[in-house]
């Protein structure tokens, strides 16, 4: 659902806006699931080959729906509030909306990317991967 009103009105914008994130595509993960079968037991992070903020993100997502990227700065950042609104804007959940800004608070960013040294998967590159679902988003 976010990706299709993610340009329907100006989104709050706060500092987590700013926040750095790998976003990894989902057939990238179920392929990562998939090779876990022959990986050694382990803890091992995956993530997108892009490094964006969530401001880039949507920036990425507006220009694939061809729709203006429009974001309104807060100098401050009370993730209730934002979720709130957000929830309204989206028609999604309140509760996973204001957890998911709550947690983007630091920056979910890993240095130790096992996707293709320890799975074996080449990662789509977040508009690739973006483009190829927003149209399942909007027509879903």
């Amino acid at each position: 659902r976010c990706g299709s009103s993610a340009c329907r009105s100006p989104r709050c914008a706060p500092r987590w806006r700013t926040a750095r994130s790998q976003p990894i595509a989902i057939d990238d993960l179920v392929a990562c699931l998939v090779a876990a079968r022959t990986v050694p037991p382990g803890r091992y992070d995956v993530a997108g080959p892009d490094t964006l903020t969530l401001e880039e993100l949507t920036e990425v997502i507006a220009e694939i729906l061809g729709k203006p990227h429009r974001a309104v700065p807060f100098p401050v950042s009370v993730p209730a509030v934002e979720g709130a609104v957000a929830s309204v804007v989206t028609d999604g959940d309140r509760g996973l909306i204001t957890a998911l800004l709550e947690s983007l608070r630091d920056d979910p960013v890993t240095d130790a990317n096992a996707i293709e040294s320890i799975f074996g998967v080449t990662p789509i590159p977040f508009r690739d991967a973006a483009a190829a679902a927003v149209p399942e988003i909007v027509d879903g």
